[in-house]
């Protein structure tokens, strides 16, 4: 995408593909499983940080943890703050287990 006097527009290619936001209703040509959903919608949040935060230098940090695979990403499709913190307990939970068990 091209900004104004022919200058290329970073921000306007980092938007047009919109943040990954789950919503209730899928597209019709979208995907149609919750499996399927959630995958798209860590693909979209991968594509905006790649594009948005390491791409517009946003975080410097980004990049090296992004580059390693040390950012685990969770879908949440809770509506309310008590739903969120359930889903970020359970997450945390979750990692911790692994770490303790891959200690073994």
């Amino acid at each position: 995408m091209r900004g104004g006097k022919g200058r290329p527009d970073k921000m306007a290619g980092c938007l047009s593909t919109g943040l990954a936001m789950p919503t209730s209703t899928p597209s019709p040509a979208g995907p149609s499983t919750e499996a399927e959903r959630d995958a798209r919608v860590v693909q979209d949040t991968v594509r905006w940080l790649e594009r948005a935060v390491i791409g517009l230098n946003l975080c410097p940090f980004a990049k090296g943890v992004h580059g390693k695979g040390q950012i685990h990403y969770v879908v949440c499709a809770a509506s309310s703050p008590a739903g969120v913190l359930h889903s970020l307990e359970r997450s945390h939970d979750n990692a911790l287990h692994c770490s303790l068990v891959g200690e073994r």
